[in-house]
């Protein structure tokens, strides 16, 4: 840092081009081990912390990435001159071009807020977080929906979520919007809907018990089961947000028709367009991640109204499809189903499936690679040898034992000896 010094500095200037800003900030990242060094050089933190108001993205996300690391390694040092100052000149622009640099403010707050308690504690101190809840108040509807967005990141954590619904009372008066008839409802409507899945993620019994308006309102959006229509895509997502863990998996069973909410998802998969197949994939994946007869029923809905009729088969073509985002989607039901008794059991029964995985030739993304690694070793992690044995035979268990060890990249090498013609 002290040979460098100037250079980094350099490299930060107004005239600096781009790519070079965007390498110094990497470069930047990584001296977590030279943080007093770095408080010394007020003119870098400077430059540095500037950057996260600059019209480049890329540019705009290593800044972010810079100031968490700082905010991780020594918390004191973002509320401190010359990094605190600079963003609080940000966030007091009041011109329309600066709103986004100022969501972009929010948004560093929000993710240090969610590091800990006490780095909490501090933003609400600063008061930037009640500037936050005014936005979800704002008549911008951008704006609002921004703000939403925001809290909702804040409500995944259980600092934030104590924050939003005992400190804050925020989720009591956006209930209230639950019911507003107006016309811009629908717009709004999707980011309140999603505001509160981030609040049931921590705690669904009681979001759920607490907010009916909530339950009534994802109940009339999933009448509409067209993946076209913007409301029922939010209440679906929204309940995935939801089925992310297990207690948010038994509140919905315990609120909600489960199989009726997954048999126009499951169509959504089978026939949707690309991005709300792999969307509802995803979703659907998380609504099965369990070990009970009672997802392994949820499952079979996938089967449901199909040619074949049966759900890993359905599953078996889905992976086989020539995209890398169908397939990782895919790959994630798999990879979840491939974790529980019944899932290798599905797996099992249908034919050329386990050979279909083991095969190294099948799947040439390095993503899909990955996961196939790891539903084999999901599967061997299952059950017991003997058993393992008895489902699928003695030759695919040694084959997935070897795959496992010889990781997801291996390519058999193979000796071939050139004769030379006399």
């Amino acid at each position: 840092m002290y040979r460098y010094a100037d250079s980094i500095q350099s490299g930060l200037s107004k005239d600096a081009h781009i790519q070079i800003k965007i390498l110094v900030l990497i470069t930047l990242q990584q001296m977590e081990n030279e943080i007093p060094l770095l408080m010394s050089k007020t003119s870098i933190l400077s430059l540095a912390t500037s950057t996260i108001a600059h019209p480049n993205l890329s540019l705009a996300k290593e800044t972010m990435k810079f100031l968490l690391m700082l905010s991780a390694e020594k918390q004191e040092i973002i509320f401190s001159p010359p990094i605190y100052p600079i963003l609080m000149e940000i966030l007091d622009d009041s011109t329309k071009s600066n709103v986004i640099y100022q969501l972009r403010v929010y948004d560093f707050f929000v993710k240090v807020s969610s590091m800990s308690q006490e780095l909490l504690n501090r933003v609400v101190e600063t008061g930037i977080l009640n500037s936050l809840l005014k936005m979800a108040y704002s008549e911008d509807i951008l704006v609002k929906l921004n703000g939403l967005e925001l809290l909702g990141d804040l409500a995944r954590t259980s600092q934030g979520y104590q924050f939003i619904v005992k400190d804050s009372g925020i989720s009591s008066k956006l209930d209230e919007l639950l019911d507003v008839d107006n016309a811009l409802c629908d717009i709004v409507l999707p980011g309140i809907l999603k505001f509160f899945g981030n609040l049931a993620y921590i705690d669904p019994n009681i979001v759920l018990l607490n907010h009916p308006k909530f339950i009534n309102t994802l109940n009339c959006g999933l009448k509409f089961a067209d993946s076209n229509n913007p409301t029922y895509r939010a209440c679906i997502e929204t309940l995935g947000i939801i089925a992310k863990t297990q207690d948010g998996r038994n509140a919905i069973d315990d609120k909600f028709n489960v199989v009726a909410i997954l048999q126009p998802l499951t169509l959504d998969i089978r026939n949707g367009k690309s991005d709300v197949r792999a969307i509802s994939m995803e979703i659907f994946a998380d609504f099965v991640n369990s070990g009970s007869s009672v997802q392994r029923n949820w499952f079979m809905t996938l089967g449901e109204n199909s040619t074949d009729n049966s759900a890993g088969q359905v599953l078996f073509q889905m992976i086989k499809l020539p995209f890398e985002e169908l397939q990782g989607a895919a790959y994630s039901i798999l990879w979840t189903i491939s974790q529980y008794e019944w899932g290798v059991h599905v797996i099992s029964e249908c034919p050329g499936f386990i050979e279909y995985i083991l095969n190294r030739e099948s799947g040439n993304f390095k993503v899909i690679k990955e996961r196939k690694c790891d539903v084999i070793a999901n599967i061997l992690k299952s059950s017991d040898s003997n058993n393992l044995v008895n489902i699928f035979g003695t030759p695919n268990v040694i084959k997935m034992k070897q795959y496992v060890r010889d990781g997801p990249f291996y390519i058999r090498t193979e000796v071939n000896v050139a004769y030379e013609d006399a």
